[in-house]
């Protein structure tokens, strides 16, 4: 929090300053928030608060796993006893406030052609969504027992009622044979492919808004990962196969294969790409390739990289822990991935499938720690650090 605010006073002192070269939104800009600010009603309010009386820009909003969480005096006291009425309430507090939960095109002025910010319009597309397991990493369901007794807070404050309990409910089938990663003990403790299927549901206005409309280009987001690919330890994402030898290298692969199960889902990918099923041959009213981009949350792990026609990103915040051993870089800040105006962007070319008003990644980002952070010995030392400062404060000064 006190980095937003850091962030919204050096926001307005730049807007004194019109010759500035800065990322902080403005009245002119639409900001992304891929969910995860708080479980508490009151500490949403505030941060959404903060950003929309300070920076004043477009604010797009979907909530996360801990805006599902209920549990605590606070909300025992409010009688939020499920996370479908919790998730009500803070959509309300978002339509208070004037943010964004649903579809909305930016960057157009009216039909006024002269107007630059009418150049390259842009859906902005906030897509509910939740996890089933389908993420789950193939063949390291030994990597995976741990999941009966594994800490993750979801188990115990989201509260969906018994017709969406147990991922073993909807085991995958091939030729016969039950998909063995829904046999892991602990299994039962993910809920079921049908609340992915309900929150997809929640889209379908909002996807039958962009549909209806021949604008060109679709900025989707979701909190939750949606496909393999995005997953922290994915290296190629242009491939279908998961080399756990070579890509789970890391001291705690063991977390990384639970965390598969609770990550998100492959139906996110499959709605994703229903907006614009034929990505390269869409072409808009001015002439210009269609772009595609989708924004995730979630994994606290960077992401920048296209697949199949759909770029995918991931601008974490992150954990202070998780910036001081290099996982997320130190100097986070906001990024700029679309520009209405195409002063910054890229032109589309035979190589650069990227509509006019993408602003591109100075890098692809696949596993921010290993490209920029030191790599895995470094990763080790800082965690081993980190395990021993731990330990000693467990045991204090005597």
């Amino acid at each position: 929090m006190q980095w937003l605010i850091d962030r919204c006073t050096a926001g307005r002192a730049i807007a004194d300053d019109e010759t500035a070269s800065h990322l902080t939104p403005g009245p002119n800009d639409a900001l992304i928030i891929a969910g995860d600010i708080s479980h508490d009603l009151d500490v949403i309010h505030d941060t959404l608060s903060t950003i929309t009386t300070n920076l004043q820009c477009h604010t797009f909003f979907i909530p996360g796993n801990h805006e599902a969480w209920i549990g605590g005096s606070k909300m025992d006291d409010m009688g939020l006893t499920d996370s479908f009425t919790k998730l009500e309430k803070v959509v309300q507090v978002c339509d208070e406030l004037g943010v964004h939960t649903s579809a909305k095109l930016v960057g157009c002025s009216d039909g006024n052609n002269d107007d630059p910010y009418y150049r390259h319009p842009v859906w902005i597309v906030p897509m509910w969504s939740w996890y089933d397991g389908t993420l789950a990493l193939p063949d390291c369901e030994d990597l995976s027992v741990g999941l009966a007794y594994w800490p993750w807070v979801d188990f115990k404050r989201c509260e969906w009622g018994n017709e969406y309990e147990g991922a073993r409910m909807h085991v995958a089938v091939d030729g016969g044979n039950v998909d063995a990663r829904f046999n892991v003990p602990g299994c039962e403790r993910v809920p079921s492919q049908e609340l992915t299927k309900l929150f997809l549901s929640w889209n379908e206005d909002s996807l039958n808004a962009v549909k209806e409309n021949s604008v060109a280009n679709v900025i989707s987001f979701s909190h939750f990962l949606p496909s393999p690919q995005t997953l922290p330890d994915w290296k190629v994402p242009s491939s279908n196969t998961f080399r756990r030898e070579e890509w789970l290298d890391h001291p705690v692969p063991d977390v990384s294969a639970k965390f598969a199960y609770v990550a998100g889902s492959e139906l996110i990918d499959e709605q994703i790409r229903s907006i614009l099923p034929e990505r390269y041959d869409c072409i808009d009213s001015t002439g210009n390739s269609r772009s595609q981009i989708h924004v995730f949350g979630h994994s606290h792990r960077p992401k920048d990289f296209a697949r199949n026609g759909i770029r995918y990103v991931h601008n974490p915040v992150g954990k202070p822990a998780e910036r001081e051993m290099n996982m997320i870089s130190g100097e986070f800040d906001f990024q700029l991935i679309w520009d209405c105006t195409g002063s910054r962007s890229c032109r589309d070319d035979d190589t650069d499938k990227g509509g006019w008003g993408e602003v591109k990644a100075e890098d692809i980002i696949i596993r921010y720690w290993e490209q920029f952070g030191g790599g895995v010995d470094l990763l080790a030392e800082n965690m081993a650090k980190r395990r021993r400062r731990k330990r000693l404060n467990r045991q204090g000064p005597w």
